[in-house]
């Protein structure tokens, strides 16, 4: 169409200059007839818009990606040649073999990353970064030439991949004597002055003899041990070490040669920190008489290495065992108070003040059994008048599903738990009810309020214990622990940092977890939190938000630089802040393992569908030949968008009035 109307103005345009006045020469009137056509006709696209379309065929080959680790580990020599030269061997091997088969190859030099710090192998971080700068459609498979030493948490990127992948079987053994801390095993946190047990596994590479194991902190040793090799090689050695400064302490495990040299000494030690707090807290069960309450909860309290448990007798005077203490004894590591009131519970003014005050601090408060007159002023219920006890049945309110501890309780779980000796009580306006007796009345059995910064428990009833009895798992002791953890908690404590460890290696992924709570101790959402991080200097070296997941919010980061590092989190919504520390240490773990780590890389082969190749193998690899890929790609030229065709619409008018002015035309 546009063809034709194109010749039609020519036809029209030469018409018109066929005759003109005054008479122009055969040159001009030609000259004059290109231009009026060429601006017309460029009219006509502009007006039009025309798009002109083009296609190519393309024909893609199959691609193969090799990954070579260039870590440190690649280094290690066993008096032959060193890995990394031998993995070049069999890199050159493959190359060989995929190119006569007509296989692109790419290639890629990793260790923490493409082309990454060589202190340490990333597996997780390089099969990232190749998605994002390879297209991976043409892709069917990867060649791992590595030996297998990473320092992943987990490698499940190999299930995203989608991509078979091939490792080497490769032998390359070391006749040298070798010892390795291959563990060390310490709680996060411990305490002042109490026994922490730090758990060291030792290995023995042909090597006979004694060795000389040492705990130190700082450069200081605080324990030592000799250990005999000559009969057995793996050993777990404990330590009981007692601690008596608080903060963030260092430990390192050190392991001697005694009665030959080494060749390899890099693994001879291993590091890591534990959090030394000053006391544990208090959880303080007080009864007028002893009780299966009071035993069972103690029991099921003496696993959390976090609280003390101590039982408490209360008749005229305040007894533990047979000796008479004193309320402030308790403190200052005092968390909650669990009041048991078997009908006698006598209370003076000096208990119900140190009580009251307690709660206003920020203390817990769960009371069990019958109502107390002279705390009535600051528990959730009122007296019914009625002073006998009755049984009943237990079942929970839905207010109990705000609280991620009630939903421990299953409806199976609750069927198990046998009737109560409960009491009638008439809840206050302000009071939560989170479970109800199974009678006409529906009467109240655990209610919660608050009292100042303190939160309050009440349950009226007894005989709790019972359920114990009957439940094949440990719901009990969980739910007991989870509500003192509940209640014992500072109001002002929204956020919890989960951390891995408090010991990273320099260029390590340190997933930083964090989880907050509203005041109902629900998880709260849509929140803006930011983590700002510094090191021992005070220099800012990583302020960034934290991204929301099903798990609460995350952030993952790197740090290079070794030295203590410390983190404050902090939200607008509650206007609170939540800090700690952890440690970075030099980046040791390229020369801890030796030998290729032949397990993991089968399982790779293995899981992804790849071939794990022997050298007798790869000689004969002989790739599966698969046709190119034919593509046919598309292009628009949209001419009405091009630039110069509107130029060369205003030159060609321009001119052609210029030159009719001036040939008297006009």
């Amino acid at each position: 169409m546009i063809y034709l109307t194109a010749i039609l103005v020519i036809v029209l345009i030469w018409w018109f200059y066929l005759r003109t006045k005054p008479e122009i020469t055969g040159i001009r009137r030609i000259l004059l007839i290109f231009l009026r056509s060429t601006y017309l006709i460029l009219l006509l696209i502009l007006l039009l818009n025309p798009i002109l379309y083009f296609s190519k065929q393309l024909s893609i080959k199959p691609e193969i990606i090799i990954l070579s680790d260039n870590s440190l580990s690649m280094d290690q020599t066993n008096g032959q040649q060193d890995k990394k030269s031998l993995f070049k061997l069999f890199n050159q091997k493959i190359q060989d073999r995929l190119k006569s088969s007509r296989y692109r190859i790419s290639e890629y030099n990793f260790a923490a990353g493409l082309e990454g710090n060589p202190e340490l192998t990333d597996l997780t971080l390089t099969l990232e970064q190749l998605t994002e700068v390879h297209d991976l459609t043409d892709v069917k498979s990867l060649f791992l030439l590595s030996d297998g030493w990473f320092k992943d948490e987990d490698i499940r990127i190999i299930d995203q991949l989608n991509l078979p992948i091939n490792t080497i079987e490769v032998d390359f053994p070391s006749e040298d004597a070798d010892l390795q801390v291959t563990s060390l095993k310490v709680n996060r946190q411990a305490y002042l002055e109490e026994l922490t047990p730090i758990i060291v596994e030792v290995n023995a590479l042909d090597y006979q003899g004694e060795a000389l194991l040492s705990i130190y902190s700082r450069d200081k040793q605080l324990a030592s041990r000799k250990v005999d090799f000559s009969t057995e090689n793996l050993q777990q050695i404990v330590f009981d070490l007692e601690f008596t400064e608080p903060g963030l302490t260092p430990l390192q495990a050190r392991l001697e040669a005694l009665d030959h040299d080494e060749t390899y000494s890099s693994n001879n030690s291993l590091s890591d920190a534990v959090q030394v707090l000053q006391s544990r807290s208090v959880i303080a069960i007080i009864s007028d008489q002893p009780s299966w309450d009071a035993k069972f909860m103690i029991d099921a309290l003496r696993p959390h290495q976090r609280w003390e448990t101590r039982f408490l007798l209360k008749t005229d005077r305040l007894y533990q065992g047979e000796m008479v203490i004193q309320w402030q004894e308790l403190l200052p590591h005092l968390a909650v108070i669990i009041l048991i009131n078997n009908k006698n519970l006598r209370l003076d003014p000096e208990d119900t003040g140190f009580i009251r005050n307690f709660l206003q601090q920020g203390g817990g408060l769960i009371f069990m059994g019958r109502f107390h007159p002279d705390l009535a002023d600051i528990l959730p219920v009122m007296p019914s008048g009625i002073t006998d006890s009755f049984q009943g049945l237990l079942s929970l309110t839905e207010d109990s599903q705000q609280y991620d501890t009630f939903q421990l309780i299953s409806q199976q779980e609750l069927k198990n738990i046998p009737p109560v000796s409960y009491y009638y009580i008439n809840p206050k306006l302000q009071a939560r009810i989170l479970a109800t007796i199974d009678n006409e009345e529906q009467s109240p059995a655990l209610l919660f309020d608050y009292s100042g910064e303190g939160r309050i428990l009440y349950c009226s009833f007894h005989d709790l214990w019972k359920w114990q009895l009957r439940s094949s798992d440990s719901v009990f002791n969980e739910l007991i622990s989870g509500l003192c953890q509940w209640i014992g908690q500072q109001s002002t404590d929204r956020f919890f940092v989960n951390l891995q460890r408090n010991e990273f290696s320099a260029g390590e992924m340190i997933d930083f977890q964090v989880q907050a709570f509203n005041e109902l101790l629900a998880p709260a959402r849509n929140l803006t939190v930011k983590m700002t991080l510094q090191s021992v200097t005070g220099e800012i070296t990583n302020e960034s938000y934290l991204t929301e997941t099903l798990k609460g919010y995350e952030l993952r980061f790197r740090i290079d630089i070794p030295g203590e590092y410390f983190y404050s989190v902090e939200t607008e919504t509650f206007q609170q802040e939540t800090k700690g520390s952890f440690l970075v240490v030099p980046a040791d773990w390229e020369n801890r393992n030796l030998g290729i780590n032949k397990p993991l890389l089968a399982y790779i082969s293995e899981r992804t569908g790849g071939n794990m190749f022997n050298p007798d193998e790869l000689d004969e690899f002989r790739p599966e030949i698969i046709p190119e890929r034919k593509l046919s790609q598309k292009y628009e030229i949209p001419l009405y968008r091009k630039w110069y065709l509107i130029t060369l619409f205003l030159v060609a008018f321009s001119l052609e009035l210029y030159l009719r002015k001036r040939w008297g035309l006009l």
